[in-house]
């Protein structure tokens, strides 16, 4: 919900200070199958027949592009960072750009694609084609957002395709987003009008909403109020206002903040140190410490649980409603997570592929 030398030497490494946010909550309904109105419905297997848990590829992934994962209840998307070959014997003058994140990138050579794959196996498709270097993608009913790093500019698209558009005005350079109805959420942490800002999605006019001249880190919103982070020397304190220069403190967490979902009742986020709750009474409550690995990738939310992956360590894993704690292992090196009623979906970095597994795999002995 993160300086550029450190992205070009270890392209899957996270920026410092760039919060990463998933995507939509996933739904509550089954995805839909496969088959068409003449195939035969397949014979229900016995009910002590054991349930393949062997992981399965969906579709390709590029090691180094952003890990954030988007399940909508019929597609997973997600995005692909490259750079394009340098040709010729004089190469072209590198058009090199800090950006927002403060790092260097070879601005002219940036490519990327906003891909999906259906839920229920399929072909996976471009939605989208971008000449910035995409990261931080979040939806909504019908269109795609995410941030190009060398714009710093908030970028769009329709689910169904077509032309990338920017939203908001030029200038602002964007860290978070959080997508609502009416407005998109972003937060400026390093240019002239830090805060965090509303941009309208009808007229793209902006305007400070909370922690105007400070260096906040978006999380959410708990009812009326914006919920931000800023560094407090080793731990981040947490804000919450529904005013501009309201500042009401929370409390404060371990790590700094990398995503943020919405739950009943609160936020979840993801540091990179813990999965912490904040809710809208109370101080945040660290409910797991997270791996060397834990520094990026969403979470996945449903039916009260939350998963995420650890990455080298090739686990998944998961806090259920009770509080209880599971990780499995599947091998690879998982990262975003996105989940529904019947399956767990993850990127994977070592297999660089979106795969997918049935639930049962955290009930498996």
């Amino acid at each position: 919900m993160t300086t550029k030398a450190a992205l070009l030497a270890s392209l899957w490494l996270v920026i410092p200070g760039c919060t990463r946010h998933s995507g939509a909550e996933p739904p509550t309904t089954a995805p839909p199958t496969s088959a068409g109105p003449t195939s035969a419905a397949p014979a229900s297997p016995p009910s002590d027949a054991p349930v393949d848990l062997t992981p399965v590829r969906l579709a390709s992934y590029s090691t180094g592009s952003s890990c954030n994962l988007v399940h909508d209840g019929q597609h997973l998307y997600w995005l692909i960072q490259s750079m394009a070959e340098k040709t010729g014997p004089k190469q072209a003058a590198r058009a090199e750009r800090a950006g927002a994140c403060g790092a260097v990138l070879d601005c002219a050579r940036t490519r990327g694609e906003v891909m999906r794959v259906p839920v229920a196996g399929g072909p996976e498709e471009v939605v989208a084609r971008t000449s910035e270097w995409p990261w931080t993608l979040e939806a909504d009913a019908t269109s795609l957002f995410w941030i190009g790093y060398c714009s710093s500019a908030l970028w769009t698209v329709a689910k169904s395709g077509g032309t990338p558009k920017t939203l908001g005005p030029k200038g602002l350079q964007i860290i978070d987003h959080v997508v609502e109805p009416e407005r998109i959420l972003v937060a400026e942490r390093f240019g002239s009008t830090k805060g965090i800002h509303a941009i309208d999605r009808n007229s793209g006019t902006a305007r400070v909403v909370a922690a105007r001249g400070r260096a906040g880190f978006l999380l959410g919103t708990l009812g009326a109020r914006i919920v931000w982070a800023e560094d407090a020397s080793g731990s981040y304190a947490v804000y919450a206002a529904a005013q501009p220069d309201e500042r009401v403190r929370l409390g404060e967490i371990r790590g700094m903040p990398m995503g943020a979902q919405p739950i009943a009742g609160g936020l979840m986020v993801r540091t990179t140190a813990a999965i912490v709750r904040i809710a809208e009474d109370g101080p945040p409550v660290e409910l797991a410490a997270l791996t060397e690995y834990a520094d990026r990738g969403s979470l996945g939310i449903a039916a009260g649980s939350v998963y995420w992956a650890n990455g080298r360590a090739g686990t998944l894993a998961r806090i259920g409603p009770d509080g209880a704690s599971q990780e499995v292992q599947i091998g690879g090196e998982p990262c975003g997570v996105a989940v529904d009623e019947q399956h767990v979906y993850w990127l994977d970095r070592g297999r660089r592929a979106v795969m997918q597994a049935p639930l049962a795999v955290f009930a498996a002995p």
